[in-house]
């Protein structure tokens, strides 16, 4: 029976009715972490933004990639690639937010989920985007848990000109 209780609730969490969304207490408590919940991308819209099988989009928070539509921006169509090669469609994910759902900062105005996105196997995708150089820093409060960290690794891009600040 417990078999039959863990696959009904696994079947829910795929499809996107059931989510876990508890708080984490963390030392700063203006940015608290929120649990992450698992998901599973259907497909990579651009650099920065990813539609869930469920079919709600994703934001990369704390990362800005060049432009491939509605204008292609120098290394967009390099930064789309490498995502997908990072994330292809059918790629479990764990999303983690820095605030709850319904709190100011969770959506931005497109009504897309900010979130950090994280592989299975614990690679960060925002991270992993700052440091090869196909995505710049990009901060906006109240998502600010990552901003030292990610800084960090946007100034070794820099210094060693990876990806869009060798080229752009």
């Amino acid at each position: 029976m417990k078999t039959l209780a863990k696959l009904i609730l696994a079947g829910l969490v795929a499809t996107g009715l059931f989510a876990s969304t508890q708080q984490v207490a963390t030392s700063d408590s203006a940015a608290p972490v929120v649990q992450p919940d698992s998901a599973v991308i259907s497909r990579i819209i651009d650099g920065d933004t990813y539609e869930l099988t469920n079919g709600t989009k994703i934001r990369a928070v704390g990362v800005d990639t060049p432009e491939v539509h509605g204008g292609k921006e120098c290394y967009g169509p390099e930064a789309s690639a490498f995502v997908k090669s990072l994330v292809p469609p059918g790629t479990e994910v764990k999303l983690s937010y820095d605030r709850a759902e319904g709190e100011s900062g969770h959506t931005d105005r497109y009504g897309r989920t900010l979130a950090y996105v994280t592989r299975m196997d614990g690679l960060s995708v925002n991270a992993e985007l700052i440091r090869t150089g196909h995505a710049r820093v990009m901060m906006i409060r109240p998502n600010v848990s990552h901003q030292v960290e990610y800084e960090g690794l946007q100034m070794q891009a820099q210094t060693n000109k990876a990806g869009l600040w060798g080229v752009c």
